[in-house]
Protein backbone atom coordinates (compact mmCIF):
# COMPACT_ATOMS: atom_id res chain seq x y z
CA UNK A 1 0.00 0.00 0.00
CA UNK A 2 1.16 3.44 -1.11
CA UNK A 3 2.04 5.93 1.76
CA UNK A 4 1.43 9.81 1.12
CA UNK A 5 5.16 10.65 0.93
CA UNK A 6 5.36 7.54 -2.51
CA UNK A 7 1.96 9.52 -3.80
CA UNK A 8 3.46 12.90 -3.58
CA UNK A 9 7.13 11.66 -4.88
CA UNK A 10 5.48 10.11 -8.13
CA UNK A 11 3.20 13.29 -8.63
CA UNK A 12 5.88 15.95 -8.03
CA UNK A 13 8.53 13.54 -9.93
CA UNK A 14 10.59 13.78 -6.33
CA UNK A 15 12.99 10.92 -5.67
CA UNK A 16 13.06 9.14 -2.56
CA UNK A 17 16.62 8.95 -1.39
CA UNK A 18 17.76 5.42 0.27
CA UNK A 19 20.22 7.72 2.75
CA UNK A 20 17.57 9.73 4.16
CA UNK A 21 15.08 7.09 4.78
CA UNK A 22 17.76 5.14 6.39
CA UNK A 23 18.22 8.11 8.10
CA UNK A 24 14.72 8.54 8.77
CA UNK A 25 14.37 5.27 10.79
CA UNK A 26 18.26 5.83 12.39
CA UNK A 27 16.68 8.62 14.10
CA UNK A 28 13.52 6.80 15.35
CA UNK A 29 14.30 6.14 18.25
CA UNK A 30 10.92 4.23 19.09
CA UNK A 31 10.96 1.99 15.85
CA UNK A 32 15.21 1.24 17.06
CA UNK A 33 13.85 -0.27 19.99
CA UNK A 34 10.96 -2.11 18.55
CA UNK A 35 13.47 -3.49 15.83
CA UNK A 36 16.02 -4.47 18.16
CA UNK A 37 13.69 -6.33 20.77
CA UNK A 38 12.42 -8.27 17.73
CA UNK A 39 15.47 -9.51 16.64
CA UNK A 40 16.61 -10.64 20.61
CA UNK A 41 13.11 -11.77 20.86
CA UNK A 42 13.32 -14.56 17.75
CA UNK A 43 17.30 -14.91 18.64
CA UNK A 44 15.94 -16.57 22.00
CA UNK A 45 13.09 -18.22 21.12
CA UNK A 46 15.39 -20.01 17.77
CA UNK A 47 18.18 -20.92 20.50
CA UNK A 48 15.72 -22.48 23.21
CA UNK A 49 13.37 -24.09 20.38
CA UNK A 50 16.58 -25.90 19.23
CA UNK A 51 17.73 -27.44 22.54
CA UNK A 52 14.76 -27.79 24.19
CA UNK A 53 14.13 -31.62 23.85
CA UNK A 54 17.85 -31.94 24.72
CA UNK A 55 17.11 -30.04 28.30
CA UNK A 56 13.85 -32.13 28.85
CA UNK A 57 15.33 -35.53 28.07
CA UNK A 58 18.59 -35.06 30.19
CA UNK A 59 17.67 -32.16 32.54
CA UNK A 60 14.54 -33.15 33.78
CA UNK A 61 14.57 -36.84 32.46
CA UNK A 62 11.31 -37.01 30.34
CA UNK A 63 11.74 -35.84 26.72
CA UNK A 64 7.77 -36.28 26.73
CA UNK A 65 7.33 -33.68 28.94
CA UNK A 66 8.63 -31.16 25.52
CA UNK A 67 4.98 -32.28 23.83
CA UNK A 68 3.25 -32.10 26.83
CA UNK A 69 4.13 -27.93 27.31
CA UNK A 70 3.86 -27.51 23.78
CA UNK A 71 0.42 -28.57 23.45
CA UNK A 72 -1.21 -27.34 26.52
CA UNK A 73 0.96 -24.27 26.03
CA UNK A 74 -0.53 -23.51 22.27
CA UNK A 75 -3.51 -23.25 24.16
CA UNK A 76 -3.22 -21.27 27.09
CA UNK A 77 -1.53 -18.57 24.84
CA UNK A 78 -4.92 -18.01 23.09
CA UNK A 79 -6.29 -16.92 26.34
CA UNK A 80 -4.37 -13.49 25.90
CA UNK A 81 -6.45 -13.02 22.46
CA UNK A 82 -9.51 -13.56 24.79
CA UNK A 83 -9.15 -9.66 26.33
CA UNK A 84 -7.10 -7.94 24.16
CA UNK A 85 -10.09 -5.48 23.85
CA UNK A 86 -10.16 -5.01 27.41
CA UNK A 87 -6.30 -4.50 27.77
CA UNK A 88 -5.48 -2.49 25.45
CA UNK A 89 -8.12 0.10 26.75
CA UNK A 90 -6.68 -0.22 30.10
CA UNK A 91 -3.23 -0.48 29.25
CA UNK A 92 -2.16 0.33 25.23
CA UNK A 93 -0.03 -1.57 23.16
CA UNK A 94 3.46 -0.96 25.56
CA UNK A 95 1.39 -1.58 28.39
CA UNK A 96 0.31 -4.86 27.01
CA UNK A 97 4.41 -5.62 26.17
CA UNK A 98 5.56 -4.82 29.28
CA UNK A 99 2.46 -6.79 31.64
CA UNK A 100 3.71 -9.83 29.11
CA UNK A 101 6.96 -9.56 29.62
CA UNK A 102 6.59 -9.30 33.39
CA UNK A 103 4.77 -12.49 33.59
CA UNK A 104 7.60 -14.27 30.78
CA UNK A 105 10.47 -13.38 33.41
CA UNK A 106 8.40 -13.82 36.66
CA UNK A 107 7.97 -17.35 35.25
CA UNK A 108 11.35 -17.73 34.26
CA UNK A 109 12.61 -16.18 37.88
CA UNK A 110 10.68 -19.78 38.95
CA UNK A 111 12.40 -21.79 37.01
CA UNK A 112 15.62 -20.15 37.74
CA UNK A 113 15.68 -20.41 41.53
CA UNK A 114 13.80 -23.69 41.98
CA UNK A 115 16.17 -25.36 39.08
CA UNK A 116 13.11 -27.10 37.54
CA UNK A 117 13.07 -29.05 40.57
CA UNK A 118 9.78 -31.35 39.24
CA UNK A 119 8.23 -31.76 36.40
CA UNK A 120 4.80 -29.68 37.56
CA UNK A 121 7.05 -26.81 38.38
CA UNK A 122 8.29 -26.80 34.56
CA UNK A 123 5.40 -27.45 33.12
CA UNK A 124 3.25 -24.79 34.62
CA UNK A 125 6.10 -22.07 34.41
CA UNK A 126 6.66 -23.00 30.77
CA UNK A 127 2.52 -22.59 30.03
CA UNK A 128 2.64 -19.36 31.81
CA UNK A 129 5.73 -17.83 30.28
CA UNK A 130 4.01 -18.78 26.84
CA UNK A 131 1.14 -16.54 27.93
CA UNK A 132 4.07 -13.48 28.63
CA UNK A 133 5.38 -14.42 25.41
CA UNK A 134 1.82 -14.57 23.42
CA UNK A 135 1.08 -10.71 25.22
CA UNK A 136 4.02 -9.47 23.77
CA UNK A 137 4.10 -11.03 20.22
CA UNK A 138 0.48 -9.90 20.01
CA UNK A 139 1.33 -6.21 20.14
CA UNK A 140 4.61 -5.96 18.40
CA UNK A 141 3.19 -5.30 15.04
CA UNK A 142 0.94 -2.58 16.50
CA UNK A 143 4.16 -0.90 18.71
CA UNK A 144 5.62 -0.71 15.51
CA UNK A 145 3.02 1.32 14.01
CA UNK A 146 2.79 3.20 16.76
CA UNK A 147 6.78 4.06 15.80
CA UNK A 148 5.61 4.93 12.12
CA UNK A 149 3.64 7.67 13.80
CA UNK A 150 6.39 8.88 15.78
CA UNK A 151 8.58 9.06 13.45
CA UNK A 152 6.59 11.22 11.09
CA UNK A 153 6.04 13.44 13.47
CA UNK A 154 10.18 13.63 14.53
CA UNK A 155 10.95 13.64 10.84
CA UNK A 156 8.11 14.44 8.77
CA UNK A 157 8.51 10.74 6.90
CA UNK A 158 5.78 7.58 7.70
CA UNK A 159 9.27 5.28 6.44
CA UNK A 160 6.80 3.25 6.32
CA UNK A 161 8.65 0.70 3.70
CA UNK A 162 11.67 0.63 5.47
CA UNK A 163 10.41 -0.13 8.74
CA UNK A 164 8.43 -2.91 7.67
CA UNK A 165 11.60 -4.36 5.48
CA UNK A 166 13.74 -3.87 9.36
CA UNK A 167 11.21 -5.56 10.98
CA UNK A 168 11.02 -8.66 8.41
CA UNK A 169 14.99 -9.07 8.01
CA UNK A 170 15.09 -8.64 11.64
CA UNK A 171 13.22 -11.72 12.47
CA UNK A 172 14.84 -13.56 9.64
CA UNK A 173 17.97 -12.86 11.40
CA UNK A 174 17.00 -13.34 15.37
CA UNK A 175 15.68 -16.88 13.94
CA UNK A 176 18.75 -17.63 11.85
CA UNK A 177 21.79 -16.96 14.54
CA UNK A 178 19.28 -18.57 17.32
CA UNK A 179 20.13 -22.05 16.24
CA UNK A 180 23.60 -21.09 15.59
CA UNK A 181 24.59 -19.57 19.06
CA UNK A 182 22.99 -22.61 20.33
CA UNK A 183 25.02 -24.71 18.65
CA UNK A 184 28.25 -23.12 19.43
CA UNK A 185 27.57 -22.52 22.77
CA UNK A 186 26.94 -26.39 23.14
CA UNK A 187 29.82 -27.14 21.16
CA UNK A 188 32.16 -25.69 23.73
CA UNK A 189 31.20 -28.09 26.19
CA UNK A 190 31.60 -32.25 26.32
CA UNK A 191 27.52 -32.84 25.50
CA UNK A 192 27.00 -36.06 23.30
CA UNK A 193 23.74 -36.26 21.76
CA UNK A 194 24.41 -40.39 21.89
CA UNK A 195 25.53 -40.40 25.57
CA UNK A 196 22.62 -41.70 28.07
CA UNK A 197 23.93 -39.13 30.31
CA UNK A 198 25.28 -36.19 30.22
CA UNK A 199 28.73 -34.16 31.80
CA UNK A 200 27.65 -31.37 34.77
CA UNK A 201 29.02 -29.02 32.01
CA UNK A 202 26.61 -30.15 29.74
CA UNK A 203 23.72 -30.04 31.58
CA UNK A 204 24.80 -26.71 32.80
CA UNK A 205 24.35 -25.02 29.48
CA UNK A 206 21.40 -26.35 28.38
CA UNK A 207 19.91 -24.96 31.71
CA UNK A 208 21.38 -21.57 30.83
CA UNK A 209 20.10 -21.71 27.15
CA UNK A 210 16.79 -22.73 28.26
CA UNK A 211 16.41 -20.24 31.22
CA UNK A 212 18.74 -17.84 32.17
CA UNK A 213 19.63 -16.75 28.72
CA UNK A 214 15.74 -16.14 28.04
CA UNK A 215 15.41 -14.26 31.57
CA UNK A 216 18.30 -12.16 31.03
CA UNK A 217 16.20 -11.21 27.60
CA UNK A 218 13.47 -10.15 29.14
CA UNK A 219 14.99 -8.42 32.04
CA UNK A 220 16.83 -6.55 28.78
CA UNK A 221 13.42 -6.03 26.67
CA UNK A 222 11.65 -4.72 30.14
CA UNK A 223 14.28 -1.86 30.07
Amino acid sequence: IDDEEDIRARETGEKIKVSDMLRALAVNKVAMGILLAQVVHMLFSSLTGSVLLYYCQYNLGDENLMSITSSVGAVAALLPLLFIVPLYKKLGNAGIALAGNVIALASLLVRFLTHDATPMIFIVASITEGIGINMVSMVFMQCLMDSIVYGEWKTGKKNVPVLMSAYGIGTKIGLAFGTTVAGFIIGLTTFDPEAAEQTAGALSALFNLNVTGPMLMYVFMGL
